[in-house]
């Protein structure tokens, strides 16, 4: 299933369905978008304080030397808790929600 949006601002208005996405399927969700040109893999939803986040992995980590921790992967920001607002405005993202 894609799910398009017209700006990173619309993403409050699907975040809902991604909510429902992982709790009834669990697999994640690919996004890309034209601005923001860099795919992402979702894995995940959040809500706290009000705020509003997704999980991302970013696909484009290459290793280069010893087996990375989940901490350097993390404090390298290859995986991260990406607030909603942090997603450009200016670009529309295509979401790509497999079903089986």
């Amino acid at each position: 299933k894609l799910v398009h949006v017209n700006s990173g601002d619309e993403l409050n208005v699907v975040f809902s369905q991604l909510v429902e996405h992982f709790r009834s399927k669990g697999s994640p969700v690919m996004m890309g978008g034209d601005q923001d040109c860099s795919s992402k893999g979702v894995f995940g939803t959040k809500e706290e304080n009000g705020e509003k986040f997704l999980l991302i992995i970013d696909p484009h980590f290459v290793r280069q030397g010893a087996e990375p921790t989940a901490e350097r992967l993390i404090d390298e920001g290859w995986i991260k808790w990406m607030n909603l607002k942090e997603f450009m405005s200016t670009s529309f993202y295509n979401l790509a929600l497999p079903q089986s």
